[in-house]
């Protein structure tokens, strides 16, 4: 019966880990659209260049949100991950600072 229950929980673990990649996927598809936005308007030369930088700001401002909230979530995700599979605490895991 210990087996059944060590292997629903790894597999309700896998399930929580795929989930949250998923997530991750989204967000880094958000990340490159606003990348590609941005590289776009930094290619082009139109009528007012003053706005293309200001819409480039805007948008590198939203990036930079993005990837730093994102990153304390991945972390979290990566922690509770480490936690479940009970390696908390032994040095494994990749810190960011």
């Amino acid at each position: 019966m210990r087996d059944v229950t060590t292997i629903q929980r790894a597999a309700a673990a896998l399930r929580d880990a795929a989930d949250e990649l998923n997530t991750l996927a989204d967000t880094f598809g958000w990340m490159n659209a606003l990348f590609s936005s941005i590289e776009r308007c930094a290619k082009e030369d139109g009528p007012h260049p003053g706005v293309l930088r200001s819409e480039i700001a805007r948008m590198a401002a939203m990036v930079r949100y993005l990837s730093s909230d994102w990153q304390a979530i991945a972390e979290s995700m990566s922690e509770n991950a480490a936690s479940k599979c009970g390696t908390a605490g032994n040095g494994a895991g990749v810190t960011h600072g």
